[in-house]
């Protein structure tokens, strides 16, 4: 596992009753958390036995984009498998969490496994993303177009 690298993440599901209706279960997920398989960024795999992630979806919420919580990865970030056509997707910046490693899998294509990592610059506005989604965005410098000073791009960023 690389910082910045795309991998698959099962989130897990939500908790059922007997006929099929969702229930707040302390114990399962309740909504809003992630949940289902899908493809996750991983910012830190160096965590005892778990990785931060931040989870990808294909769905827009253009708010959340406004408010640099959700950042575009482009489609040519993504190879294209028999689960993953090329489609805009956005990195939920504000559903970073930590999951067990035994959570995460490479994704197959129809040569084996693909190994997509995403650019340092992409992998550093995620970071500002997180940085805004847990309501810490003082801690960046005035400059809003900039990589933020102190941002860890895992060893990404070029010389």
């Amino acid at each position: 596992m690389k910082v910045g690298q795309l991998m698959e993440c099962d989130f897990g599901d939500y908790s059922y009753d007997a006929f099929r209706q969702r229930i707040d279960d302390r114990d399962g997920h309740i909504a809003p958390e992630m949940v289902k398989n899908r493809l996750a960024v991983i910012l830190n795999f160096k965590l005892a036995h778990g990785a931060l992630v931040v989870p990808v979806s294909s769905s827009l919420d253009l708010s959340k984009v406004q408010r640099g919580l959700h950042v575009l990865i482009d489609p040519a970030y993504v190879t294209q498998t028999s689960f993953y056509d090329k489609r805009d997707r956005w990195a939920l910046c504000d559903h970073v969490q930590q999951v067990s490693k035994k959570r995460l899998r490479s994704v197959t294509g129809a040569r084996g496994y693909v190994t997509d990592i995403l650019p340092w610059w992409l992998v550093a506005e995620i970071q500002k993303g997180v940085i805004a989604g847990i309501n810490a965005r003082s801690l960046l410098p005035p400059d809003a177009a900039g990589i933020p000073g102190g941002v860890d791009t895992g060893g990404l960023m070029p010389a």
